[in-house]
């Protein structure tokens, strides 16, 4: 796929990512947040298309999120959001990096990307492909570009 994924924790070294969720209990507009022990940092590569990606799920539907520090929020396809039981609620004008779109807002009861649990997230579901991990979520970690590395490590 282009991409990896390590985790660091103040006593190792880099390691692959194994599932052991800290869950983040966030209410719907993330305002707080709460980690179990065991900080874990992610540390991602830049893809070959020059992106950062991320693996997760939406309600357990894997999903493969861009990371897209200028996305306001989660956004999800339509195709994943029916995989995952999402309804549409209102609908939304957006500006997008495309112009403007058409996207229903929604709630994620549960999205996970790599050891993290997030519950009751706002998303949009629109036409595409791609699931961003926008900054309704990015906010809760502190971000390190260095290079082809993106550091992701809790606030």
């Amino acid at each position: 796929m282009g991409f990896t994924q390590k985790t660091l924790d103040d006593n190792s070294a880099p390691q692959l990512i194994e599932s052991s969720p800290i869950d983040l209990d966030l209410s719907s507009s993330l305002g707080e947040s709460e980690a179990n022990e065991g900080n874990t940092t992610l540390i991602l590569s830049r893809s070959k298309d020059s992106h950062f990606y991320v693996d997760g799920a939406i309600n357990g539907v894997p999903v493969h999120f861009l990371v897209d520090t200028g996305a306001s929020i989660v956004t999800i396809p339509t195709s994943i959001a029916e995989s995952a039981g999402l309804v549409a609620q209102t609908e939304n004008n957006m500006k997008t990096a495309s112009g403007l779109a058409k996207g229903f807002q929604t709630t994620i009861q549960e999205l996970e990307i790599s050891s993290y649990k997030f519950n009751n997230v706002t998303a949009e579901i629109v036409t595409g492909e791609q699931a961003l991990l926008g900054m309704n979520i990015l906010d809760q970690f502190d971000m390190i570009q260095d290079g082809d590395e993106l550091t992701l490590k809790p606030k």
